[in-house]
C-alpha cells in the first residue's frame, strides 16, 4: 500500500503533529494486511513534529514489528530524521 504524504500536508513541509497523527491512523487501517510504503514525493522535509507521531503510534497500537512494515521513498534528510526517531522508539519501547 502506497500512502502519498502530500495527501496529509498543506504545501511541500511536514510540519505539524495533527497531520502526523491523521497519516498515522491511515497507515493503522491497512498495516495488519499489507506492508506500507510512505511516499514523500514532492515534500522538501519533515519535522519531527510531523514524523514522531507516524512512528510512535504505530509502535503503540501494534508492537515494535509492525514499524519493519514501513518503507520510506524520501530525500535522505527525511530518511535519516525518520531513521533517529524510529531507532530512539525503539529503543524506548524495549525498556517498557
Amino acid at each position: 500500500m502506497v500512502i502519498k504524504i502530500k495527501d496529509f500536508i498543506h504545501g511541500s513541509y511536514g510540519v505539524l503533529h495533527e497531520e502526523g497523527e491523521e497519516c498515522a491512523y491511515e497507515i493503522l487501517k491497512y498495516i495488519d494486511d499489507e506492508d506500507i510504503l510512505l511516499d514523500f514525493g514532492g515534500v522538501i522535509a519533515a519535522t519531527s513534529s510531523f514524523l514522531y507521531p507516524i512512528i510512535s503510534e504505530i509502535i503503540m497500537e501494534k508492537g515494535k514489528a509492525a514499524i519493519e512494515k514501513v518503507e520510506i521513498r524520501s530525500n535522505n534528510t527525511i530518511r535519516k530524521n525518520f531513521e533517529m526517531i524510529k531507532n530512539g522508539e525503539l529503543r524506548r519501547a524495549e525498556k517498557e
